[in-house]
């Protein structure tokens, strides 16, 4: 019931601070400690401002002390920075990060450091508007596992819609509703391009989860990190038969589906060839005829009664394939509804046709001629919990295709094998199998790791459990003194490894990013696209979902119908504190401290005028009474106030007029403060307010001579 705490619970639930709320949690119940390892030069400057919030900006007079105190800002100069990001004019914000770092570097900050600040400063300030997705952008339907876009959630053709969302405090991947979808008009929409071959097209100021938490897209150069889920839950919605999967994934991979009869398949594989045809035999009024040609089996497909469509050509005519060319290959919307083990045995198929395994390469691929179908490919892959990369292919003869390679090393194939290897076929699993051993009994990961930007945390992590003793710790448990340093062309850590030293120190911090259900993609490209329509989501809870399998954050819609809900249940249960903390927020502005008084008084609370013995800094709830604060006394500010409070705690309570100006001096609490002080009632305790102001002068000169 502490008024700082209702009034950090105001402040934080507003777009820009509410993003860091689960690290403001954890740090308030000790948790997780409060670093500035990403700015030790300026660590001594943002401890004295942040310290009260946990390292965490909440308030905009943080955002101008820093500059103050890190960049030598005159408080003029960081009025101005402020109302900058407020309005978030690209030419004025890059005048300021030019002096911000220019200062900072004249005060001992490097000048990589002072821009990772100035990030972090803008990051804060970016909220002033919806960060927006194209129409086009898609999202897992959580509840059926269909693929739907926002625009179709917008015109309301996807309704009810649950999105994989994540969970900040824990990194793990969780179901949420869509509450709300909208347009919001049109903006200038850019294409992040990652190492994976994920491409999220956004508005700049759209907010990507990072190893440094939420960072609008704009701000995230070639070699940054962002999240992807390391697997999509869903719930399954549709069901095919064996026949009809391994028809599919044959059509896709080995099939020509412009053919006058419907469709034919080709094999060079005996034992492909007769899982062909016994898969075809299921279907009714199905019948096929084998043409070998050059060493290719060409499987045609007919009627037993010709007055009938034949049921494999009636199914693929079903699933939409039927008249598709190479490049225009594409997943069935409903193989997206299949439960994983329908999906991996439709991609073993598939992998048998158009897949390559390589043994001495280690590589698992596949290959197409269509973008469509390997970005679903991928897709499909990342359900089974397996990540790939995608990369684009030229040919002789200027033909362009597409290759999703597997990533993850030993462990990923050894997966990749449990899942799909049952349905390959012939060389296929033959090359698995060879792979696999190969390989050996053990093997590593080169791609999921944890990014350097996590190092900090994990050394402070082991440095606690060790008792500072970090090398003699590694060494005992069998692990290179080394490993916590960075060093020149390394990534990170491994997942395996972070997962030992939290079982070696006991860390829930570790334990946390060890176990996260978050894969660390590489930046590749931030490119501009042009204007567009764009809409966005609003998210119950967690305020986040996957789209296009990156980790992106929504609108805060959603967070001002919280937010009026939590501030209704406050002001009706802690009336006098709820009132105490909205003053203490608005206390610069005298207007609105005018009218809350008159809203305080409507409700029966009395807000007592400042008392110089007994206010605070801000407004005191006493009782069932709020009393004013004195940084709140037009013209007295801060500084002055601070400095009251500081003698009164030293020197004790002040007996008079006198003692007041005698302990502290003009240049600190200036004449025009001290009027306003006694014409609130902060003196009152001293005699009249018409006695005290006439007497001023006189006892100023005698204060002055007695010092």
């Amino acid at each position: 019931r502490r008024v700082e705490d209702i009034i950090a619970l105001v402040s934080l639930y507003r777009p820009g601070p509410m993003e860091h709320i689960p690290t403001y949690i954890r740090r308030h119940h000790g948790l997780e400690p409060v670093s500035y390892s990403e700015f030790p030069h300026a660590e001594k400057y943002l401890r004295p401002i942040l310290d009260e919030t946990y390292g965490i900006p909440v308030y905009q007079e943080q955002i101008m002390q820093i500059a103050s105190q890190v960049a030598g800002y005159s408080l003029g100069e960081a009025d101005l920075l402020r109302r900058a990001m407020g309005k978030k004019r690209v030419e004025e914000m890059q005048k300021h990060r030019e002096r911000f770092v220019r200062g900072a570097k004249e005060r001992g900050v490097p000048e990589e450091e002072a821009n990772r600040l100035f990030d972090m400063l803008e990051a804060f300030a970016n909220y002033g508007f919806n960060k927006c997705l194209p129409a086009r952008a898609k999202v897992v339907d959580w509840r059926t596992g269909r693929i739907v876009s926002l625009g179709e959630i917008v015109r309301g053709e996807a309704q009810g819609v649950w999105v994989v969302s994540l969970d900040e405090a824990r990194l793990r991947l969780v179901p949420r509703p869509v509450v709300a979808a909208f347009p919001s008009g049109r903006a200038q929409i850019y294409a992040l391009r990652t190492a994976t071959g994920r491409v999220l097209e956004a508005t700049a100021n759209h907010p990507v989860y990072t190893p440094r938490g939420w960072r609008p897209l704009g701000a995230l150069a070639p070699g940054d990190y962002v999240a992807l889920p390391r697997h999509l839950p869903y719930r399954p919605s549709a069901h095919l038969e064996d026949h009809e999967l391994d028809l599919l994934g044959f059509a896709l991979a080995e099939g020509n589906l412009r053919h006058p009869s419907g469709f034919y398949l080709y094999t060079s594989s005996e034992e492909e060839l007769a899982a062909m045809e016994e898969a075809l035999k299921r279907f009714p009024n199905t019948r096929t005829r084998v043409a070998w040609r050059r060493g290719v089996a060409h499987l045609y497909v007919g009627r037993e009664d010709r007055r009938a469509e034949s049921g494999a050509v009636a199914f693929l005519k079903r699933m939409g394939l039927l008249g598709l060319g190479a490049r225009t290959k594409r997943l069935p919307e409903e193989v997206y509804r299949l439960p994983p083990e329908e999906v991996a045995r439709f991609l073993g198929r598939l992998w048998t046709g158009d897949g390559g395994v390589d043994p001495k390469g280690r590589l698992i691929h596949y290959a197409t001629a269509s973008l469509d179908l390997a970005r679903g490919v991928q897709h499909l892959l990342l359900r089974l919990g397996l990540q790939s990369r995608l990369v684009e292919k030229h040919f002789a003869g200027g033909r362009k295709g597409y290759g999703v390679y597997l990533l993850g090393g030993f462990e990923a194939a050894h997966r990749f094998a449990e899942a799909l290897g049952p349905y390959l076929l012939g060389k296929r699993r033959q090359d698995l199998e060879a792979l696999l051993a190969s390989w050996g009994a053990v093997g590593r990961s080169t791609k999921d790791v944890l990014p350097l930007a996590f190092l900090e945390e994990v050394k402070e992590g082991v440095a606690r459990a060790a008792q500072g003793q970090v090398a003699a710790f590694l060494r005992e448990a069998g692990l290179a003194e080394g490993l916590l340093r960075p060093s020149r062309g390394r990534r990170g850590l491994s997942r395996a490894t972070l997962g030992r030293l939290a079982a070696l120190t006991g860390s829930l911090a570790l334990l946390r990013l060890a176990e996260a259900e978050v894969y660390w993609d590489r930046v590749e490209a931030v490119e501009p696209l042009g204007e567009e329509e764009v809409f966005d989501l609003t998210v119950e809870g967690t305020h986040t979902f996957v789209a296009e399998d990156l980790v992106v954050h929504n609108s805060h819609a959603a967070a001002y119908s919280l937010l009026s809900y939590q501030t209704a249940y406050v002001k009706a249960h802690y009336p006098v504190e709820f009132v105490a903390a909205l003053l203490s927020v608005e206390r610069h502005d005298s207007d609105k401290v005018a009218e809350y008084i008159r809203d305080a008084r409507a409700m029966g609370i009395e807000v007592l005028p400042p008392d110089l013995n007994r206010s605070g800094f801000d407004f005191k709830v006493v009782g069932k009474e709020i009393l004013f604060g004195l940084s709140a006394v037009k013209n007295v500010g801060e500084a002055a106030a601070e400095a009251i409070l500081r003698e009164r705690e030293r020197g004790g309570p002040y007996r008079s007029l006198g003692d007041f100006l005698k302990r502290l001096p003009e240049q600190v609490v200036n004449r025009r403060a001290l009027e306003s002080l006694i014409k609130a009632g902060a003196l009152d305790a001293f005699g009249d307010r018409a006695r005290l102001l006439s007497s001023l002068d006189p006892l100023l000169r005698w204060a002055a001579e007695s010092r």
